[in-house]
């Protein structure tokens, strides 16, 4: 750990300890991506299983949606932290928005690519001349972390991106069901089960398999936020790591849960929504939310080759932060 890194974590921890005798407290708030269901369930458990409070933290968790922009929530100082791609996240630090990222809920990419079964497009070289729904949907937002997936994995391959007709996403699928779209992406956590609960059973290409590696549902906060109270992010991310914990320990409770949350009642769809994310949450290295900076460089080198980054980010370590996710797993 660089030594500018470790005067930062004793200054934390002196304030951490001192804090014990004032027993702080904190009212804060994260915005999730997208819209209840069992995608964020360490969130919910954190919150109905008190990890929160007992932090002292009076924490409201604000639904996600097609029109909601996590990550400028953020950036605005209205909510203190967020749900977003790391896609998103490296774009905003070219416009020199100082977003952090303190943990990955997803070590894997959620994103995959399905095709109908009799459709014989199996792989990327099955692309050229089909119809893809991948184009951002989010008013503004730029590329989204479906259309910049897919991309990467084509020029990877040596395909042609003119090859493909790209179309918008359609979070319903209801074109991928009525065929005029041949190809859709979706998370395997959401998407996937949902299209599958419909009793269709479609090819699944995986991004990772032709070397694109991403995390997917980082957890983000503000550099302000950091700088100012260093012990609310501390205690935020150990609750919300401890739900996810849970979550994964604990299937029928958390379930019971999420359907506090969720708009969708089906118990059966949030379980095998749930039961698809955990994978991703435990990769079989590392523990729960932890990042490296290998992959962060790595999905940086992506967008720099997409052209989505016009240039090298400077100081690339700034766009995310070990140290809270070091400090919980040497148990302070």
């Amino acid at each position: 750990m660089k030594k500018t890194a470790l005067s930062a974590l004793f200054i934390f921890c002196f304030s951490l300890h001192s804090s014990i005798l004032n027993a702080k407290s904190f009212k804060t708030g994260i915005i999730l991506k997208w819209y209840h269901q069992s995608q964020f369930a360490g969130f919910y458990v954190a919150q109905e299983k008190n990890f929160y409070k007992k932090e002292n933290l009076d924490v409201e968790i604000f639904e996600g949606g097609p029109d909601k922009k996590p990550l400028e929530n953020v950036f605005d100082g209205s909510a203190d932290f967020g749900i977003t791609s790391p896609e998103e996240l490296l774009t905003a630090r070219e416009e020199n928005k100082d977003i952090v990222a303190i943990a990955a809920v997803f070590r894997k990419s959620a994103v995959v690519f399905l095709s109908k079964k009799n459709s014989k497009i199996l792989t990327p070289f099955d692309f050229p001349g089909k119809t893809i729904a991948a184009k951002s949907i989010v008013k503004g937002g730029g590329a989204s972390e479906f259309e910049i997936q897919l991309k990467s994995m084509l020029k990877n391959l040596d395909i042609k991106e003119s090859s493909v007709n790209l179309t918008n996403y359609d979070h319903s699928y209801k074109n991928f069901y009525n065929g005029n779209a041949d190809i859709t992406p979706a998370y395997i956590t959401a998407g996937l089960v949902k299209i599958k609960s419909r009793g269709i059973t479609p090819n699944i290409i995986w991004p990772g398999d032709y070397k694109i590696r991403f995390y997917s549902d980082i957890i983000i906060t503000n550099r302000t936020v950091i700088k100012k109270d260093p012990e609310l992010v501390f205690k935020f991310l150990k609750a919300s790591l401890k739900g996810w914990q849970f979550a994964t320990e604990d299937i029928e409770e958390t379930l019971d849960i999420i359907l506090k949350y969720s708009k969708i009642k089906d118990r059966k769809l949030q379980k095998d929504m749930l039961e698809a994310s955990f994978p991703l949450v435990y990769t079989g290295s590392d523990y729960i939310g932890y990042m490296s900076d290998k992959i962060w460089k790595e999905m940086h080198d992506i967008l720099l080759e997409q052209q989505i980054l016009k240039k090298p980010l400077k100081n690339l370590e700034k766009a995310y932060s070990l140290e809270f996710l070091q400090m919980i797993q040497e148990g302070w």
